[in-house]
């Protein structure tokens, strides 16, 4: 997504630039000689709206599947008015437009555009006056192939003052779309509003607040949300008492609105900064923040940040009984999971089997983890009696897996399988005793390979994960695939 703010311009232009080749003939293009080579302007699209006079995009994205381009901003009718239209990519052909005129028929000017993740629909927020509530957010959902309008949703901050949105992001699921800008309360100057609203019907979820410590004009310009949806960071300027105007930063929960840390810079001469984007790293783990900061010799610099994006995330689940068999799907799958952390989750097990393959007759499995802001923990087991593989060619008397992750920014991380053990197993009429090696291989000729303790590690410098499979066997033809008893923990730096 791509923004901009200043002054309006006198009509929209659309250009790409890019490489093209001529697979036909006789087009426009060909009579003017061929057009290739990087930097080669492919199309041109102008907008003039209905008052054929001031309009200016101010926001750019594309669909995920590269097929449409679609622009927003301000355009002249009925005062100024949102315009968002799409286009095809590759010849440039307008193909919808759609017009927002808010109730007070005033200023309506849209700053941030974003497509769900499926590309099927456009969520466009801004400021747009309403009737007797000076400015307010308005946010839009289209229908991203006609433009149709799905949904409009308007906040209008505590004040009933001026209220504008800067920036729209929606959830890696696409449940939910997040905004944020400023909104002024009565006798307060401007503060970060973040808003979450449910992405199919409109309704709102959730509104964060953030107010910096010298209750000054805090405005948000910035908004991204984690791969995995758990956090939306936003960034923007915010006053102080003793630095003036400072980038701030700010992470909350994507489920509740909770804030879960902030981060004040300032720079060298403790000046007018102000951060205007943020994008988070693909792993989840790092939130980068950009804008302009006073430099020591006067004047603006660029300056660019990079946060860790949350503290150590833990995760946990265990399985009984996990099978790929023909015809029979994945099996009877027995699975606990716990998910960032909070209390042990148990289940109890029934007899679970899959048909001439494998069955278990009793047992139960567990997963939990915790941490705080530096450190994490997670654990998983799963507990089995009377395991039967193969029509008893493989056999247990009882089976327990065992994982274990902890991760501390100050010291790394660490896993292990403590706990994991067998009572009596017996493959092929021979009896192994525990304690079994982790990773026991064997060979069952003209059957498959079968794996006693499986372990699979990862360790880095940001995440340490562990998976124990206590008995995993593949048959040679690649049919079937069986585990039984496995347990995974992992801790990374960030969710």
């Amino acid at each position: 997504m791509a923004r901009a703010r200043g002054k309006l311009g006198v009509m929209w232009i659309a250009v790409v630039l890019g490489m093209a080749s001529l697979t036909g003939s006789g087009g426009p293009a060909e009579a003017a000689g061929a057009v290739c080579g990087p930097g080669v302007q492919l199309w041109e699209a102008r907008h003039n709206g209905p008052g054929n006079s001031r309009d200016s995009a101010t926001s750019l994205t594309m669909s995920p599947d590269g097929v449409r381009v679609y622009v927003t901003g301000a355009s002249t009718g009925t005062g100024f008015d949102y315009a968002t239209l799409a286009y095809d990519s590759v010849t440039g052909e307008e193909l919808w437009a759609a017009r927002y005129d808010g109730p007070g028929s005033g200023g309506d000017q849209a700053h941030g555009l974003a497509v769900s993740p499926d590309g099927a629909r456009v969520y466009v927020t801004g400021g747009s006056y309403g009737a007797g509530t000076d400015y307010d957010y308005a946010t839009l959902a289209y229908d991203a192939a006609t433009g149709a309008p799905l949904w409009e949703a308007r906040h209008n901050g505590p004040g009933g003052l001026s209220d504008v949105a800067n920036s729209v992001a929606v959830s890696p699921d696409g449940t939910g779309v997040f905004v944020t800008g400023s909104t002024t309360s009565s006798g307060s100057d401007p503060d970060y509003a973040t808003v979450a609203y449910d992405a199919s019907s409109g309704a709102p979820l959730w509104v964060a607040r953030y107010e910096g410590p010298a209750d000054g004009d805090d405005r948000a310009y910035g908004l991204a949300a984690s791969p995995n949806g758990v956090r939306v960071f936003v960034t923007g300027r915010s006053y102080s008492s003793d630095t003036y105007s400072d980038y701030a930063t700010v992470a909350y929960d994507a489920a509740s609105g909770v804030e879960l840390w902030e981060r004040r810079y300032s720079g060298p001469r403790t000046g007018y900064d102000v951060a205007d984007a943020l994008v988070v790293g693909p792993g989840g783990s790092r939130v980068f923040v950009t804008g302009r900061s006073e430099g020591p010799a006067g004047g603006s610099d660029y300056a660019t940040l990079a946060y860790s994006a949350g503290g150590p995330f833990p995760a946990a689940q265990a399985y009984a009984l996990r099978a790929v068999v023909p015809g029979q799907d994945t099996g009877q799958v027995m699975h606990v999971a716990a998910e960032g952390g909070g209390p042990a989750e148990q289940r109890r097990l029934a007899a679970q089997y899959v048909a001439g393959v494998a069955d278990v007759e009793i047992g139960h499995t567990a997963a939990w983890g915790g941490g705080g802001d530096t450190d994490g923990w997670a654990g998983a087991s799963s507990t089995l009696g009377r395991v039967s593989l193969l029509g008893g060619l493989v056999s247990a008397t009882e089976v327990r897996a065992s994982a274990y992750a902890i991760f501390s920014c100050a010291d790394g991380g660490g896993v292990g399988s403590w706990g994991s053990s067998f009572g009596t197993v017996q493959v092929a009429g021979i009896n192994h005793q525990d304690p079994v090696a982790p990773n026991t291989r064997i060979e069952i000729p003209g059957v498959g390979t079968l794996v006693l303790r499986e372990q699979i590690r990862e360790e880095t410098d940001t995440s340490a994960r562990i998976t124990v499979n206590m008995i995993h066997f593949a048959s040679d033809d690649g049919a079937q695939d069986v585990v039984i008893g496995s347990a995974t923990a992992s801790v990374t730096a960030s969710g």
